[in-house]
């Protein structure tokens, strides 16, 4: 099976080895390590092409981020996303209400914090979600403030 950018394997005899022969082989294998390497570098950028579509998508439907898997970035510690990361620091605060900007905040001292323009807005929207089924209770504080916390399993 022939893939585009990619060369097959040179094999050769070793013992008929001549200089000849070997400086042929030299040269089919730097082209081919050269052909590979822009083949890496192709896919490389069609990678960081769709993560920047994926990041697109989730900045027009925040409620998208909940698909994301925790691994999705090799340079980063796998974090969970989206209503689970919202739904840990809920659990973690242990019935504790809390507003839009003390759950930013939690996020952002655990490093989860979404990859969005309006952070606040998709941990509302998140927090909306999680409210919708029955994994979160909302409230009004007395000043006023929307408040959210982990609804606690009934016995």
């Amino acid at each position: 099976m022939h893939r585009p950018g990619y060369t097959a394997a040179v094999v050769f005899d070793l013992s008929d080895l001549t200089e000849e022969s070997a400086r042929e082989a030299m040269e089919q294998l730097l082209a081919q390590l050269e052909n590979s390497r822009r083949a890496v570098d192709l896919y490389k950028r069609q990678a960081a092409g769709i993560r920047k579509m994926i990041d697109g998508l989730v900045e027009i439907v925040p409620a998208l981020e909940d698909l994301l898997p925790e691994d999705l970035d090799d340079d980063e510690e796998p974090r969970p996303r989206g209503a689970e990361a919202v739904r840990r620091v809920l659990i973690e605060r242990g019935g504790e209400w809390l507003t839009v900007p003390a759950v930013v905040n939690r996020l952002e001292r655990n490093n989860w914090m979404p990859k969005s323009s309006n952070p606040a807005n998709a941990v509302r929207s998140a927090l909306e979600r999680l409210v919708e089924i029955e994994v979160a209770e909302k409230e009004r504080s007395g000043e006023g403030a929307v408040i959210y916390r982990y609804k606690e399993e009934p016995f």
